[in-house]
């Protein structure tokens, strides 16, 4: 069961997650003692990957929905031949 399923709004769920990744770089920079100077190389790259990861999800999705369009056109463009048979 996933957090939404749950009852919990998408707000909720974007706070939560935006707290635990704070938590989660402050607990990092805390047992490295980086200077910020490095620190923002590495979540600048953690950020590219995460946009890479984003633009592939939406490609994805973009292509099921137009197999989907494609499917129902398809389908509807066979049902009017057999009426018209």
């Amino acid at each position: 069961m996933n957090n939404s399923e749950m009852g919990q709004s998408l707000a909720v769920m974007i706070e939560s997650a935006r707290i635990k990744m704070t938590n989660a770089i402050n607990q990092v920079i805390h047992e490295t003692s980086l200077p910020a100077y490095l620190i923002d190389g590495i979540l600048t790259g953690i950020i590219s990957n995460v946009r890479n990861q984003k633009n592939a999800e939406m490609l994805e999705e973009m292509m099921t929905v137009q197999n989907e369009l494609k499917n129902k056109i398809n389908l509807t463009e066979q049902e009017k031949k057999e009426g018209a048979e």
